[in-house]
C-alpha cells in the first residue's frame, strides 16, 4: 500500500487536473457560443451579396471569380483540408484524413491543409500537400485570401472539414466550394429586378463586377466552413475536457478513499506493535 504522504501529492495532482480540465472547458463553451454568432451575422453579409449578384449575373453558372481569367486554371480538383493545430480535436482530424484519402488521387487532385495536426497526419502517411497554412488563433476578421486565390487556380474545389452537430457529436463533412455557396445562398432574399450595363454603368466592366462579387462570396464561403470547423472543434474538445475533468474527478475520489484506507492500516499497525511491546515486556510472576 502506498504511503498516505504520497498519495496526498496524488490527491493533489487530480484535483489540480480537475480545475484545469473544467477552466478549459468553460472557455471552449463560452468561445464556441461566440463563433456561432459570428456565423449568424456573416450569413446576413452574404444574403445583401447574393441579392445584388442574382440580379446582375448573365448566367446560372458559377465561374469562381474567374470570368475575366479562365485560362488561369490548373485542371486538377483541389482538396482544402480543415484540422486543428493541435492535438485537443480527439480523434476527429484522423476521421477527416480518413475520408479525404478514401477519395484521393495524385494524378486528379493537390491538397492544400489549413491547420498543423493535419499536415502532420498526412505527413505520417506520405501524403504530399501543395500548401500549409496555420490555423487562425482569432475567431474574427479571419484572413482567407490565400485560400480563395488557391481555390480560383483550379478547376474545381472541395471542403472537408468537421461539421458540428450537437455539443457531443461532430461529424466529417465534405463539400464543393460551389455548392455550399449555393447552399448559403437558398435562404437569400431574391427579386425580379435586373441591373444590366443598360439602367446600370460597370466599372471597369460587367464581368470584372461579377469577379468581384464571386470572389467575395467565396470570402464569405470560405470563413463561415473555417468557422463552422472551429465550432467543431472547439465542442470536441469540450467534451474531451468534460471526460476529463469527471476522471479526474473520479480519481481524486478514488485517492481519497485509499489515503483514508492508508491512514488506517498504519494506525492498526502502529496499534499492533505497542500492543505487542506491552506483550513482550510483561514479566511472569
Amino acid at each position: 500500500m502506498k504511503n498516505p504522504v504520497q498519495l496526498k501529492r496524488d490527491e493533489s495532482t487530480m484535483i489540480t487536473l480537475s480545475d484545469l480540465t473544467e477552466a478549459f472547458e468553460g472557455i471552449a463553451s463560452s468561445r464556441l457560443a461566440q463563433i456561432r454568432l459570428d456565423v449568424i451575422h456573416s450569413g446576413v453579409f452574404f444574403d445583401g451579396m447574393w441579392l445584388v449578384y442574382n440580379e446582375i449575373r448573365v448566367d446560372k453558372s458559377f465561374h469562381y471569380g474567374r470570368r475575366t481569367s479562365p485560362n488561369a486554371v490548373i485542371n486538377k480538383e483541389l482538396y482544402i483540408l480543415i484540422s486543428s493545430e493541435g492535438g485537443f480535436s480527439g480523434d476527429i482530424d484522423n476521421r477527416l484524413v480518413d475520408n479525404l484519402l478514401s477519395r484521393y488521387n495524385p494524378d486528379k487532385n493537390d491538397i492544400v491543409v489549413v491547420g498543423r495536426h493535419g499536415a502532420n497526419l498526412l505527413t505520417q502517411r506520405g501524403i504530399r500537400y501543395v500548401k500549409y497554412y496555420r490555423l487562425p488563433s482569432r475567431d474574427q476578421n479571419i484572413n482567407v485570401d490565400p485560400l480563395v486565390e488557391d481555390i480560383k487556380r483550379y478547376s474545381v474545389s472541395e471542403v472537408y472539414y468537421p461539421k458540428y452537430i450537437t455539443l457531443s457529436d461532430q461529424r466529417v463533412a465534405n463539400i464543393g466550394v460551389s455548392a455550399y455557396v449555393k447552399e448559403l445562398a437558398k435562404g437569400a432574399p431574391v427579386n425580379d429586378e435586373i441591373i444590366s450595363d443598360i439602367n446600370y454603368i460597370f466599372e471597369p466592366t460587367e464581368a470584372d463586377v461579377i469577379d468581384h462579387i464571386e470572389t467575395a462570396m467565396i470570402f464569405v464561403g470560405m470563413s463561415q466552413l473555417l468557422l463552422q470547423s472551429k465550432i467543431a472543434q472547439y465542442a470536441s474538445r469540450f467534451q474531451a475536457m468534460s471526460l476529463a475533468s469527471q476522471e479526474a474527478d473520479r480519481q481524486t475520489a478514488s485517492l481519497h478513499t485509499q489515503i483514508s484506507q492508508a491512514v488506517r492500516y498504519l494506525q492498526d499497525e502502529r496499534l499492533k506493535e505497542t500492543l505487542n511491546s506491552m506483550r513482550g515486556s510483561q514479566v511472569q510472576i
